[in-house]
């Protein structure tokens, strides 16, 4: 016969494996989402800041270096192997219309490109 379970230990186990299975805080996950789309929009807003502030971007590269040169706030965001990715890990898709315009799309938490819960900004730089 195995030996009595202390009360104690089984309610720490029994909230532990509660709170990974998101039983006892689901709205955590929610508010983890929330997070990443925040972090995701306030990144595109900052990139069409940086690109105001200096000459347009004619590719992919041109765009990495000009926040490569800015203190970017990446949040759950980042910047890995000259490509952008955001709060979700995603691979940021850069499409450039013309030598004014950009068009700045994540995928957002269901990971998959033009759905409804994209986040898509376009940029396009007035001259003058």
């Amino acid at each position: 016969m195995p030996p009595p379970i202390n009360p104690a230990l089984f309610i720490i186990i029994l909230l532990a494996a509660s709170l990974s299975a998101g039983l006892i805080l689901p709205s955590a996950s929610k508010a983890r989402q929330k997070t990443r789309a925040v972090h995701t929009g306030f990144l595109f807003n900052q990139i069409e800041a940086f690109i105001e502030e200096s000459t347009f971007p004619s590719n992919q590269a041109e765009l990495i270096s000009i926040l490569n040169s800015n203190n970017v706030d990446w949040n759950s965001c980042k910047i890995e192997d000259q490509l952008i990715y955001d709060g979700w890990n995603n691979i940021i898709t850069i499409t450039f219309i013309n030598e004014t315009n950009l068009i700045l799309q994540s995928s957002g938490k269901d990971c998959k490109i033009n759905s409804k819960d994209d986040i898509v900004k376009s940029i396009e730089i007035k001259n003058g």
